[in-house]
């Protein structure tokens, strides 16, 4: 095998960019959910008042912050889930209303996405040399990763598609990255990650024993002192230098 079998890719902020969905991931979205059955009448209203979103929002970061922690993933459903137990709401709805609320106002993000510069030429340039190609991304919702690789004509690319929200795993736990270079029949010391996160990118990745690019998105995200990457790259542009660089080193 090459130097270099395989590349794996971030999805957010790597591929496509959407605020409104790094938002809702870590943040508001059981507080989207029950302001959007509140006014489909499925809750009270009082669960969309300001009130009931601060303490929705407050749970939810806290319910993330542990998957972070403990590097195993909490989906969105199962999220949602616990903050509407903790409102003392989650016998007023059915998993189906919720599973389809959750979905409605994860779609809404696709209003915002964004492919990132440089990235089809890329991937076309990788997939032509034989390079094997994977997503590996912390979606507690995974459905949004496929719609923003789908609306970009990019799914054809990744055969693997590796979401902390189907694996169980989040990032900083190093068998995300296992389990998608298990699926590509690929050795850590012969792939790359390639993503914007000092801590999820890079450590996480290095901890699964493959080399870390940093994407710096145009220079404006620096590592920090206690991250060291293999490489880092500030426009997805440059990055096949950099991956020949980083063949020729190995």
């Amino acid at each position: 095998m090459p130097a270099i079998a395989a590349v794996t890719f971030d999805f957010h902020d790597t591929l496509v960019s959407s605020a409104s969905w790094l938002h809702l991931e870590i943040h508001t979205l059981p507080a989207e959910v029950l302001a959007r059955l509140a006014q489909a009448g499925a809750l009270p209203p009082s669960a969309g008042t300001p009130d009931i979103a601060a303490r929705a929002v407050a749970e939810y970061e806290a319910i993330r912050e542990e998957a972070k922690a403990s590097g195993r993933e909490v989906t969105a459903a199962t999220g949602v889930g616990r903050v509407l137990a903790a409102l003392d709401l989650d016998t007023a709805v059915t998993p189906a209303q919720v599973a389809a609320a959750v979905e409605a106002v994860e779609r809404v993000c696709l209003d915002d996405a964004a492919l990132v510069p440089g990235v089809r030429e890329v991937l076309d340039g990788l997939h032509t040399a034989g390079t094997r190609l994977a997503v590996v991304s912390s979606a507690a919702y995974p459905p949004f990763v496929r719609w923003g690789l789908d609306r970009y004509d990019l799914a054809r690319y990744f055969p693997v598609v590796a979401t902390s929200g189907d694996t169980g795993y989040y990032k900083s736990d190093p068998r995300l990255y296992a389990w998608a270079l298990a699926r590509m029949g690929v050795a850590p010391a012969q792939a790359v990650h390639v993503g914007d996160h000092p801590r999820f990118d890079v450590q996480g990745a290095q901890a699964a024993g493959m080399r870390a690019v940093l994407f710096t998105r145009g220079g404006t995200h620096p590592p920090a002192a206690d991250c060291r990457p293999d490489a880092t790259v500030a426009h997805m542009a440059d990055l096949p230098a950099v991956l020949a660089d980083l063949a020729a080193a190995r």
